[in-house]
């Protein structure tokens, strides 16, 4: 729509003040100009202006609107891509844990949405730990990975992020 309204802005004024040409060129390309062509064209038509402006039958204006108003049919009616959804992620941890710390900052920098469990404080996150074969923390799960310690790379490759 922001395109549209530019296009009237600077188009218009250009209508009320300048003779306009239509032209077909050898290719069968219509052209409009406020100039005739330069080299002999296939027809050349000077376009005259009536009431309200516009050109009889083939304004100007009206057919860049036209072209703007499919274009952006067009545009809109593309396949738009389809905003990727995060796999859960859950982060076993313990409190005195140095790698569980920067994981959870790495998470935070990048807008990671995460679940905690701290294993010595949640009996039930202890078990679920224990039924990962948790061997140390961070013991972090992305969707169906289990990734082992802090380790960006297979944090990202599990993320889909570049």
């Amino acid at each position: 729509m922001p395109r549209i309204i530019l296009l009237i802005v600077l188009l218009v004024p250009s209508l009320c003040c300048a003779d306009l040409y239509q032209w077909t060129d050898e290719n069968g390309v219509k052209h409009f100009s406020n100039t005739p062509p330069g080299e002999p064209a296939g027809s050349v038509q000077q376009m005259e202006e009536v009431e309200g402006g516009e050109a009889p039958e083939t304004g100007i204006l009206q057919q860049t609107l036209d072209l703007f108003k499919a274009g952006a049919a067009q545009e809109s009616s593309a396949p738009q891509p389809k905003p990727r959804r995060q796999p859960k992620v859950v982060m076993y941890t313990t409190p005195s844990c140095g790698y569980c710390h920067r994981a959870k900052a790495y998470f935070n920098q990048h807008g990671i949405r995460f679940s905690e469990r701290d294993v010595t404080r949640s009996s039930q996150a202890q078990r679920q730990f224990k039924a990962l074969n948790g061997r140390g923390v961070p013991l972090i799960i992305i969707g169906d990975q289990r990734i082992p310690g802090f380790n960006k790379a297979a944090i990202d490759r599990a993320l889909g992020l570049p």
